[in-house]
């Protein structure tokens, strides 16, 4: 099938991946640009109630470009989230273990992330899954994804049998765990790792690889495509749900 043509934001990411933290421009640009509107930072039409395309007002591009493009320079120059790395020495997450689970707390966002380990089974930081909702209208087959089409080992290899199975497990003594949006992934990303990646703090997230990690977030220009997390070079990217990628689950602490 034949890929849609990409965004002003998704040509703008890898600069954000390849420049260097610059405390001085995080510093000047950070303040200015860090609260822009997600709407103007992010490139991208006004789905229909079928997530498909369409094109926002061309008037309205030439400001917005502008913007994008600064808000891009800003996030590159500056620490995790558009904070300056001086600023973040101290670690906003805890690490918290119930029945010889490891999870870790954001106590900026209240979200509880999912641990990984080195040991074959459930939570195994090798295994890699398909994007799959079976819960999509049965007319639209293509917005479900791909079931069991990733390499995890035993059972059924999708995001969806992944979450039914930490749920049933009771993992750190929740069931509640689900698929990340893709604005929660990019919370746990810290950008000035991108020299010795994953863009992750790894002590906190040991066995995180500098690989894509799916979110729960479906793609509006295509319906059988995904936003994922790529956390080797510090930016989220569109593909097809029948990739195989790692997944790590979250849930809200205040739940």
């Amino acid at each position: 099938m034949r890929r849609k043509s990409m965004t002003l934001k998704q040509r703008l990411m890898p600069m954000r991946a390849i420049m260097p933290y610059d405390p001085l421009r995080c510093r000047v640009l950070g303040p200015l640009l860090g609260k822009v509107p997600r709407a103007l930072k992010d490139i991208r039409g006004i789905s229909s109630a079928k997530n498909r395309l369409s094109c926002p007002p061309m008037k309205n591009q030439p400001k917005i470009a502008l913007i994008s493009v600064l808000s891009v320079l800003s996030l590159a120059a500056c620490g995790q989230n558009g904070a300056d790395e001086a600023d973040s020495a101290q670690s906003k997450f805890n690490v918290v273990s119930t029945q010889g689970d490891r999870c870790v707390l954001d106590t900026e966002t209240g979200l509880l992330w999912a641990g990984k380990t080195a040991t074959a089974g459930l939570h195994d930081f090798r295994n890699t899954y398909s994007w799959h909702n079976p819960n999509e209208p049965a007319d639209e087959l293509d917005f479900r994804g791909t079931a069991d089409a990733g390499d995890c080992g035993e059972g059924r290899c999708d995001t969806w049998n992944f979450v039914l199975a930490v749920n049933e497990a009771g993992y750190c003594g929740y069931a509640d765990w689900r698929l990340p949006t893709r604005d929660e992934l990019e919370s746990i990303n810290d950008q000035p790792r991108t020299s010795n990646p994953p863009t992750i703090d790894t002590e906190f997230f040991p066995h995180a690889q500098a690989a894509e990690y799916w979110s729960g977030t479906a793609y509006r220009f295509q319906w059988d495509a995904a936003w994922a997390w790529n956390f080797q070079f510090g930016h989220e990217r569109a593909d097809w749900k029948k990739s195989p990628k790692h997944v790590r689950l979250v849930r809200s602490s205040n739940d």
